[in-house]
């Protein structure tokens, strides 16, 4: 018989589990790539192959551009208009957008430029906006023309493997201005490229940047005649107090310009960028600058927009004067990792900095008088202590080399078919007179194996579209409430007000961004900003525009293309509740407008860091 079934309770218990003989259904398969489930600090996630393709496919921006514009998911930014007559009916409440400004402000080879641009809904933001500002050279001079493109991958390997481009020129007057234009989109009417550096003939750095160290920021003294200063008006109004032009701005313009290195700059080697502690990464050059006979402007802060950012030539003074004095007191350090490639097996120390370069200026926007002081003939004005930069340059030459960035290579072309045949209906304003030709952007082109710059056209500052949404910027601004209204709102948290993290740049390369923490978050890398940034907002703008941006070679992969289409429908679907709640917190800051124009300004991080904390908020 059978043994009695004890205390351990039913036999089958102890059985293996039974196989599955179904075949009609399966567990879903996980992702072929790394996702660990303890995501603490520190951790590493590694996607597939598939899904790294997807991410890094453009398709689905342009797709979205696209989109947008074909169902009018956009407006055009306006403005109040101050000449406004209620009681005209032809007299219009609001105008286009824009806005006179120039490019490289200060130097002595500025250029003028102008703003407009275009609003798209969105519920990431404070302002539930995201600006597209659209930055037009207004007749910009040609800083020289081409002679050779490096482009043969099999001799100029070295260029190949570090993803350069080198391209000589031949200068003309305005050259001298390619070396404060790092960062900046370089156009020759139809090839477009990012330009990453440029070096002399002798294949020098043409110019060194250095920024201002934390421990010892950036002093300025301004020492007026004291009698000129009471009679100004500003004082006069206060009672003949000096002290009424203390929080008011000084703007000094020849810090821009370029003036001969001399006994007031001191070369050392060896500083970090917090002390002078050994560190051989480094360069150190200390400023103690005094000039003489130079011009002055104090200016009240009660403008729309940061001074910086607007034609600071046409701002009211509250006083000027051509028979100042300044006294700069600062120190910087260059970063010699970036410059010692171009010296080979010799080794890039402070002394050979400055035995290469002749002259420099500085990166000082309008900045705050902190104290003032009456002195018997004079009064001193000192500032709030800042971060700012310098900037050393070596004599170009007859020539010059301009190195761009591989993966930054556009061309714009009229939009004609392999026939020659227009590829869109030709359409005419009321007075006869035809539209502007649809252009066609390309933006995979493959600078090694296409034919780009044309040694007959000359070469100027590129039209620009800058966008303050996080996808072009790679920058996060701050969002007090980001979807919510006024009678529901939740707890601010990281996403709200910026903080750098894991993400952020390293301190040095912040530079003076470390101090918008809370305003502003950036992620945005040297490779980055030397490369071709577009997003889905300033696709649509192009298409606007009539510059149809070529549909993307890259496709993502079928089952991701068909998420997307679904995905991408709701989007649309639910844009115009989008814009109503955009009409609704438009007028609630600038700073989205403010940033995207300094991003098309191409300011380096310390100007960036100004018009920031500048702004009304």
């Amino acid at each position: 018989m059978p043994r009695k079934q004890n205390g351990f309770g039913n036999a089958s218990s102890f059985g293996f589990k039974k196989v599955n003989n179904k075949v009609d259904r399966s567990k879903s398969p996980g992702a072929a790539g790394l996702y660990p489930s303890d995501r603490t600090f520190g951790s590493t996630i590694t996607r597939s192959a598939i899904e790294q393709y997807d991410i890094d496919s453009g398709w689905s921006r342009w797709r979205k551009g696209f989109e947008f514009y074909m169902r009018a998911a956009w407006n055009r930014l306006q403005r109040i208009n101050p000449n406004f007559d209620p009681y005209d009916v032809t007299s219009k409440k609001y105008v286009d957008f824009e806005i006179n400004t120039k490019l490289y402000q200060g130097t002595a080879g500025e250029i003028n430029v102008k703003f407009d641009g275009y609003r798209f809904a969105t519920t990431n933001s404070d302002t539930a906006n995201h600006y597209v500002l659209v930055r037009t050279p207004v007749n910009p001079p040609s800083l020289g023309t081409v002679n050779t493109v490096q482009n043969d991958k099999l001799v100029y390997t070295d260029n190949f493997e570090n993803k350069e481009i080198y391209v000589d020129i031949n200068t003309t007057a305005n050259s001298f201005m390619l070396r404060t234009m790092v960062g900046e989109r370089i156009s020759d009417g139809e090839s477009e490229a990012s330009l990453k550096n440029i070096l002399t003939s002798q294949g020098k750095p043409s110019i060194y940047i250095g920024k201002s160290l934390r421990s010892k920021p950036t002093t300025i003294k301004l020492i007026i005649d004291k009698t000129a200063l009471a009679a100004s008006s500003v004082v006069q109004n206060a009672g003949g107090d000096f002290q009424v032009l203390v929080n008011k701005l000084a703007y000094v313009k020849e810090f821009y310009v370029e003036q001969t290195i001399n006994s007031s700059f001191t070369f050392a080697e060896g500083s970090t960028y917090e002390t002078f502690e050994g560190n051989e990464r480094f360069a150190a050059i200390d400023v103690d600058l005094t000039k003489t006979s130079i011009s002055v402007d104090l200016l009240d802060q009660n403008q729309e927009l940061p001074p910086s950012l607007l034609d600071i030539s046409g701002l009211t003074s509250l006083f000027s004067s051509t028979s100042a004095s300044y006294v700069i007191d600062g120190t910087y350090v260059v970063d010699k990792n970036d410059y010692q490639k171009y010296f080979g097996k010799k080794y890039l120390t402070a002394e050979v900095i400055e035995s290469e370069a002749t002259t420099a200026s500085f990166i000082i926007n309008p900045f705050t008088i902190k104290s003032v002081k009456e002195l018997n003939t004079t009064v001193e004005l000192t500032s709030i202590p800042f971060t700012s930069e310098i900037k050393l340059f070596v004599p170009l030459g007859n020539q010059a080399t301009l190195i761009f960035a591989q993966n930054s290579f556009t061309k714009e072309v009229v939009d004609y078919d392999a026939d020659g045949s227009y590829n869109h209906e030709r359409k005419y304003d009321a007075s006869g007179t035809e539209l502007a030709l649809w252009k066609r952007l390309e933006t995979d082109i493959d600078p090694w194996s296409s034919a780009v710059f044309n040694t007959s056209n000359p070469l100027v500052p590129a039209t620009v579209y800058a966008c303050s949404c996080p996808d072009h910027s790679h920058a996060q601004l701050r969002m007090p409430q980001a979807t919510e209204s006024s009678s529901n709102r939740k707890v601010n948290r990281q996403k709200q007000y910026p903080i750098p993290t894991a993400k952020s740049l390293d301190r040095f390369t912040e530079g003076a961004l470390t101090e918008t923490a809370g305003l502003m978050q950036s992620w945005a890398t040297k490779e980055y900003k030397g490369s071709y940034k577009q997003c889905k907002h300033s696709i649509a703008s192009k298409f606007i525009n009539r510059i149809k941006t070529k549909e993307p070679d890259s496709y993502p992969s079928f089952a991701t293309r068909s998420k997307f289409e679904d995905k991408l429908e709701q989007e649309i679907n639910d844009v115009g509740d989008e814009i109503t709640l955009s009409y609704e917190r438009s007028d609630l800051s600038m700073i989205e407008i403010i940033f995207a124009m300094a991003e098309a300004l191409n300011m380096d991080d310390a100007e960036l860091a100004y018009v920031i904390l500048k702004t009304e908020f």
